[in-house]
């Protein structure tokens, strides 16, 4: 059986197997393949910045679905990830010591830096 030399260069496959060509490239040529993983991507973004504002009663799911949806997937892809957590409130007349008092005492207890004015 002879072989015959094809009109376009056909890439010989690794194992042995049969190398498939498809003419769709410029002049007739197979188009070059390449898997998606193996061309290097442009970065479309260098910095991202998520923020949801929560009033009322703030549950421990929007924490949770905040952490696993979003800061686990931007840590797995190897960016250094920051949550910053912010808590205002305000009252025209004032707080009561009460309420002070438990706001820099939890504070403190949970390490969170606190202001007051």
């Amino acid at each position: 059986i002879e072989q015959s030399t094809p009109a376009y260069p056909v890439a010989e496959r690794s194992d042995g197997g049969a190398a498939v060509a498809i003419a769709d490239g410029p002049g007739g040529y197979p188009a070059a393949t390449t898997p998606d993983d193996a061309i290097p991507q442009r970065p479309t973004a260098r910095r991202i910045r998520a923020s949801k504002t929560l009033t009322g009663s703030i549950s421990t799911d929007d924490f949770a679905d905040i952490r696993a949806e979003i800061v686990h997937n931007l840590s797995a892809d190897g960016a250094d990830v920051e949550v910053e957590i912010i808590v205002r409130a305000s009252k025209p007349d004032g707080f009561s010591e009460n309420a002070l008092r438990a706001a820099r005492d939890n504070s403190a207890q949970l390490g969170l830096d606190i202001q007051t004015d």
